[in-house]
């Protein structure tokens, strides 16, 4: 008989609501695993002041025990970037909320020393012999860290698994290759390095790695070969295809885009705005018809210049992105730098709409070809000559073409499936 599985799971933030990708892989991977009756206990990495739900984390997730974390009060961005460098010029300035001392202390004493009641939680039991403890994300695993590097746990018979939802330095590298200031871009890679240095720790110094892409697996081993890779999809609920819904009553074609993601994070921010700059409003001169929906969490004062414009509707978080995906004929994703797999494209293709983009920033990790599961725009031009002469029902065809390519692969069955196997893997690994 198969040994039970409990999982301990460490997460950067609040997991709902679910208002971005990372949240999105989050909360369909701890589904799967409570569909197999399988027992998670959830450390929560949480917001200096928000408030976490318990019961609500458990009707949606179907965790058991529940801890929080409470990170340092957020200071003004630049103040914080600053102090952070100042404090620890050694470690990422994004890892550096995450392993202050005090958050480092309480997950130390939740995970090695058992001392559960000092710290915010919601218990059902005093289970405390996990099988595996998963960082969900490389910040997840911070409070380890000891002099910019992932050191481990004293006790090496506690098996780990890194989530990675992407290539961390990467991202870094990307930010810095696109930065005009030379002072800024200095520091940019600079952090680069750092961040190349800790992943390479880490990957050194976990048991195994739950990969989102082959690619991000080819880059892992190029730092290190040590950890077991696999591929864990970013898993959605494909439900029955979505149909198109392109007219009105006055009989015109509406000509309705969509932008679905968080808006403060760097590679949407960025190429939203070289969107809408670049391409969006010579468009609009040529047909006044083109209407984009821009949905997305996060900061987003940014945009307000671009709200007054009519063919920009702005609708911030929204609670079900079904109606608008159903107006929508295809949707935008203007990326041009990062790594992992867009969970955006995986969500636009389970509501049968093709995505519109850059090959980096549609296709990476998903076999996707152009012209037959999404249209590959790579400059301003392209996307201008696209919007002069694309056909809707070609559109349609390509998101169904997307819909069935993804349905099996990134499941949440098929998910869940993976990870165990790596888990499998690990735990019986000699």
């Amino acid at each position: 008989m198969e040994e039970e599985k409990r999982f301990l799971w460490i997460v950067p933030k609040n997991p709902l609501p679910i208002t971005d990708g990372a949240r999105v892989a989050t909360s369909m991977l701890l589904n799967g695993l409570s569909e197999q009756k399988i027992d998670v206990d959830l450390v929560i990495l949480a917001e200096y002041d928000e408030v976490v739900d318990f019961a609500d984390i458990r009707k949606h997730l179907g965790v058991k025990n529940i801890f929080v974390v409470r990170r340092e009060k957020n200071l003004h961005s630049i103040t914080s970037l600053l102090n952070s460098f100042i404090n620890k010029p050694y470690l990422p300035v994004t890892l550096s909320k995450f392993a202050n001392q005090l958050v480092k202390e309480r997950i130390k004493s939740i995970v090695e020393d058992s001392l559960w009641n000092n710290q915010e939680s919601s218990c059902l039991d005093n289970y405390n012999n996990w099988q595996c403890i998963v960082y969900d994300g490389l910040h997840a695993s911070a409070f380890l860290e000891h002099f910019g590097k992932y050191k481990g746990f004293t006790n090496k018979n506690i098996k780990v698994i890194y989530r990675a939802h992407n290539y961390e330095s990467e991202l870094w590298l990307g930010r810095a290759k696109k930065e005009s200031n030379f002072i800024f871009k200095i520091f940019l890679l600079f952090q680069y390095l750092l961040m190349k240095r800790y992943e390479k720790s880490l990957l050194r110094n976990v048991d195994g790695v739950a990969a989102v892409s082959p690619e991000d697996i080819s880059n892992f081993n190029k730092i290190s070969s040590s950890s077991v890779y696999q591929i864990v999809p970013i898993a959605r609920d494909f439900k029955e295809i979505l149909t198109n819904d392109y007219g009105d009553n006055s009989g015109l074609i509406k000509k309705e885009f969509l932008f679905v993601g968080r808006l403060d994070w760097l590679p949407n921010k960025e190429g939203l705005k070289w969107f809408l700059d670049n391409v969006w409003q010579e468009a609009v001169k040529e047909d006044s018809l083109l209407s984009l929906t821009i949905i997305g969490s996060g900061e987003s004062g940014w945009l307000i210049p671009y709200c007054s414009f009519e063919s920009i509707n702005f609708f911030g978080q929204v609670n079900d992105l079904e109606p608008f995906y159903q107006k929508a004929q295809a949707v935008v994703v203007p990326v041009f730098y990062g790594s992992g797999t867009r969970v955006k494209v995986i969500e636009a293709a389970s509501f049968c709409r093709v995505c519109l983009g850059t090959k980096l920033g549609v296709a990476s990790g998903l076999g996707f070809v152009a012209g037959e599961h999404y249209v590959k725009l790579e400059s301003a031009s392209d996307w201008l000559d696209f919007f002069a002469s694309y056909n809707s029902k070609d559109l349609y065809e390509m998101g169904r073409n997307a819909y069935h390519l993804l349905k099996e692969d990134y499941s949440i069955e098929n998910a869940t499936k993976k990870f165990l196997d790596l888990c499998n893997i690990i735990i019986h690994k000699s």
